[in-house]
């Protein structure tokens, strides 16, 4: 026993055991003293968000906003009761700018604040330990504006035979929202349609990606621009091409009238236009007008109609009016007084009288041999008692010139009677 006390006397009156025992011991004081004893420590507080529109009112009444999309994080170090560090987090700090500074619109450095959100909380903000200890703000007027939607068709290809129409956007019109500088900006609002590969024989409805552009032309960025809307529908028209001729009516014709002696030529015989592809392949030709023979028709008369298409058919060849011209070079006219007027559907209630005895000037044209034979008795006036408009009294009605037993002479002009009307 004597000689282990003397080994360990040995020991500890060893210099160097007696540094490495006193070492030893002030790390467990130290750690001691740490833990248990004292526990206030510092800590940093990272990927806290600036939150830009605190005190918003500051620059709001000058009618400002922040125009800015970026989004800014700080850290923070805080001290306080080590205790508290592993339950703090980036939502326990509110940083915010000062915006004192902030007086009219422009991009501004802002020196940033940061406070507890729960002052009770038993910790402290360290004083100038936000990093980074400012943030770039862009301040500007909001603004409206309202563009014509236009269409890009670049890429759009018609099959062979087909051609597009002017394609249009739905809605037609869009409104900008955004800073007075960017706003300013835009001089064309378009919508670029993506059908690059096909080849349409038929009308599409498609969506399309809006674009923006300034004045020379050059694609602008969207970046802190909204619209009230970005769903836009495009419709392409593809129509299919047509040659079609082109021809003349004719109305009023007296019954058992053989038309062919109505010779014409049309200034333009056939137009090329283009529609939709259903409404193309059931059109053999395109009636320009009609023309009513008793009250339009003269000898060597030439007479224009507009050209009028269906809507959501083109005039490829932009002809909007065409010129007839008829050839009477072997019809004559001749005038006379019809003596012989009479009425049918008489009604078989009341009684009608016709007052007119006879009818002047009445004008009849036909072939120049035919012509030159008729006389007044060949013509008859008929007065259709289904026309009378009232039940009684005296009333002037319309009056029709009929060349009985002819196919080829005609009256021309309009004529009328008197006629009394009783009850039986």
């Amino acid at each position: 026993m004597e000689k282990k006390q003397s080994k360990l006397q040995k020991m500890f009156s060893n210099s160097q055991f007696n540094v490495v025992i006193s070492i030893i011991i002030a790390v467990i004081a130290w750690l001691f003293v740490s833990l248990y004893i004292n526990t206030r420590d510092t800590h940093v507080i990272q990927n806290i968000p600036v939150k830009l529109n605190y005190a918003a009112s500051a620059y709001q009444s000058l009618g400002l906003s922040i125009v800015d999309e970026q989004e800014y994080t700080v850290s923070v170090k805080v001290t306080g009761d080590r205790t508290f560090f592993p339950g703090l987090g980036a939502s326990d700090i509110l940083v915010y700018p000062q915006l004192t500074s902030v007086t009219a619109a422009g991009r501004y450095d802002l020196s940033l604040n940061a406070t507890k959100v729960d002052t009770l909380k038993d910790y402290q903000i360290v004083a100038g330990s936000i990093t980074p200890k400012t943030v770039s703000v862009r301040f500007d007027t909001l603004d409206t504006k309202k563009f014509v939607v236009e269409v890009d068709t670049t890429g759009v290809r018609p099959a062979e035979g087909y051609i597009l129409d002017k394609a249009f956007a739905t809605p037609s019109e869009i409104t900008l929202a955004g800073p007075s500088k960017e706003l300013s900006a835009v001089s064309k609002v378009a919508v670029q349609v993506d059908l690059a590969g096909e080849e349409l024989s038929e009308s599409k409805l498609t969506a399309g990606t809006l674009l923006l552009y300034d004045r020379d032309g050059n694609p602008l960025s969207k970046n802190l621009l909204t619209f009230d809307t970005e769903n836009i529908e495009v419709t392409v028209p593809i129509l299919k091409k047509a040659t079609l001729p082109l021809k003349l009516e004719f109305a009023g014709l007296p019954e058992g009238l053989d038309s062919s002696i109505f010779k014409y030529t049309l200034a333009h015989p056939s137009i090329n236009i283009a529609g939709p592809g259903a409404k193309i392949d059931n059109m053999s030709e395109l009636i320009i007008g009609y023309l009513n023979i008793p009250k339009e028709f003269r000898l060597g008369g030439e007479y224009t109609f507009d050209v009028n298409l269906e809507k959501g058919f083109l005039n490829l060849d932009n002809i909007t009016k065409v010129t007839v011209s008829f050839d009477t070079s072997a019809l004559a006219a001749k005038t006379l007084t019809v003596n012989d007027i009479r009425l049918i559907n008489a009604p078989q209630n009341y009684n009608v009288k016709i007052e007119t005895a006879r009818l002047y000037d009445v004008t009849i044209i036909g072939p120049k041999d035919e012509i030159a034979t008729l006389t007044s008795s060949s013509v008859v006036a008929q007065i259709n008692a289904g026309d009378l408009d009232a039940e009684r009294g005296q009333q002037t009605v319309p009056v029709s010139i009929l060349v009985p037993g002819s196919k080829t002479m005609f009256a021309v002009g309009e004529y009328t009677a008197l006629v009394s009307v009783s009850a039986k």
